[in-house]
């Protein structure tokens, strides 16, 4: 029974980044309120097409609307017909039968409505956002707290280091050279032509890189892919704030791990073997 508690306890909202660009919202209302979501929506999402719908839209609306050319005012109360070909409607006014009757009828026609400071109507809500270039964290309390969900955006905020968009371009880099085909990737796992393939990988340090490198290239000469999987240091990655490690780095640049496994074939074993101790024995 505590267990059932507990779950349904917790926040149950599925978060979703949606590409507002690609929908055509509804902003009913034009004053305090509706700025603040206005410049919520447009901060994220410059190039939404939002229609505001109120008969008193504030000055500061206007001038951001001008700002926006996907976006229209419209001055005078809201009519049903305003909901037509609209994908998300939002409402920001102090009318909370006006909200009622949005609600309804935006429900018979199956658009999601976001109500101001009114949980009980809403299918969606706008949560704090936390962004550093393309990291975007959204916050959400279920609706309970949304001061408690802004100091934790401040927090989130001050603690993430400014170079973590560096690190994300850095990693989508990275993530970019190692797309491809797996099946041509994987061919280099197998030890030899009619060997199982390959899961797991020995490492073993070397006295130094240069004797490394040699048995990695004599490895390569007979089908044998060893990996480095410890080089470079991860102290040197182009992504993290470079601190000098000697001893890691040095230990990084003689480790190659052979792909020595269970259940490999014992001739396939000598050939790694064999060839190892022929580079160590000329060094």
């Amino acid at each position: 029974m505590a267990d059932m508690i507990k779950e349904v306890s917790k926040n149950q909202l599925y978060p979703v980044f949606l590409k507002l660009q690609e929908l055509k919202l509804l902003l009913v209302g034009g004053g305090n309120v509706a700025l603040e979501k206005l410049n919520s929506l447009l901060s994220n999402s410059p190039d939404t097409s939002i229609t505001i719908v109120a008969p008193f839209i504030r000055e500061e609306v206007r001038e951001l609307v001008a700002r926006h050319p996907h976006c229209q005012l419209i001055e005078r109360k809201f009519e049903e017909a305003d909901l037509d070909e609209k994908d998300l409607v939002i409402c920001a006014t102090d009318d909370k039968d006006l909200h009622v009757s949005i609600k309804y009828l935006a429900g018979e026609k199956g658009i999601l409505v976001n109500v101001a400071d009114t949980p009980d109507l809403c299918d969606f809500y706008l949560g704090s956002i936390v962004q550093k270039g393309q990291l975007k964290i959204a916050i959400s309390t279920n609706g309970k707290s949304p001061t408690a969900a802004k100091r934790i955006r401040e927090v989130l905020n001050d603690a993430l280091p400014s170079e973590i968009n560096e690190v994300i371009n850095n990693l989508h880099k990275i993530r970019n050279k190692l797309n491809g085909n797996f099946n041509d990737k994987v061919k280099k796992l197998k030890i030899r032509e009619g060997c199982e393939w390959n899961y797991s990988y020995y490492p073993v340090i070397f006295e130094s890189e240069k004797a490394l490198l040699k048995v990695e290239k004599k490895l390569n000469e007979v089908s044998v892919f060893p990996r480095r999987y410890f080089y470079p240091s991860l102290n040197v990655l182009p992504y993290i704030v470079y601190n000098k490690m000697e001893i890691s780095e040095s230990i990084a640049k003689r480790v190659l791990c052979l792909p020595l496994f269970v259940g490999l074939q014992k001739p396939n074993i000598q050939v790694v073997i064999d060839t190892v101790n022929k580079v160590l024995d000329k060094t």
